[in-house]
């Protein structure tokens, strides 16, 4: 009389050996552990960087922010379709214009993507923090005016922001105060450094 497949010793085997395999993979290459359970998780979740799954997180660059001296931007490759998440909740923009001078023409150079605005309302004064992301978008995911962290926002285009070379994405965070009666935009390169894992 043959034995049911779970009282055969090989079924035992082979499941301690698919135990013992997904382990060393999540222990040396947690990277790889990530992206397999990614596909088989179903709905694409933001990562530890909070904008991009788990396997784009550490496809960045820090650089100096042309218009901010004190300021640095993060700029990405990433794969065409991949999605964009809102790291934090806030009134969101999808017809933002970012502006970068060109040094040799002396002209400002044009970019869409969008934007997240954080505060009380949505009006100038009580917003306290712009998250900003310059990108060309495959597919637009989102068109309501609030927005809540970890909703996707777009899927982004291989198109490059050619200002930065090859990159195809462009994330900032700017704090907004209010000084003498003005607005002061000042780029916040700390809760950018601590969005993406780099202190």
């Amino acid at each position: 009389m043959d034995l049911p497949l779970y009282k055969r010793p090989i079924f035992w085997v082979l499941i301690l050996f698919i135990f013992i395999s997904t382990l060393v993979i999540y222990i040396y290459k947690p990277s790889t552990f990530q992206n397999i359970s990614s596909k088989f998780a179903g709905k694409p979740r933001p990562g530890s960087c909070l904008i991009l799954e788990e396997k784009y997180c550490k496809n960045f660059k820090l650089i100096p922010n042309p218009n901010d001296p004190k300021g640095i931007l993060a700029v990405f490759k990433i794969p065409e379709g991949s999605n964009l998440f809102a790291p934090i909740g806030g009134f969101y923009s999808s017809t933002p214009t970012f502006f970068f001078k060109d040094t040799e023409s002396n002209k400002d150079r044009t970019y869409p993507g969008a934007a997240i605005a954080v505060g009380r309302e949505s009006n100038s004064k009580s917003i306290t923090a712009i998250y900003g992301f310059v990108f060309f978008s495959q597919a637009q995911k989102f068109s309501s005016s609030a927005i809540k962290k970890g909703d996707i926002i777009s899927e982004i285009s291989d198109k490059p922001i050619d200002y930065f070379g090859s990159y195809n994405l462009v994330f900032a965070i700017t704090k907004q105060n209010f000084r003498n009666g003005k607005i002061e935009f000042l780029s916040d390169n700390n809760k950018l450094k601590e969005i993406l894992k780099t202190r």
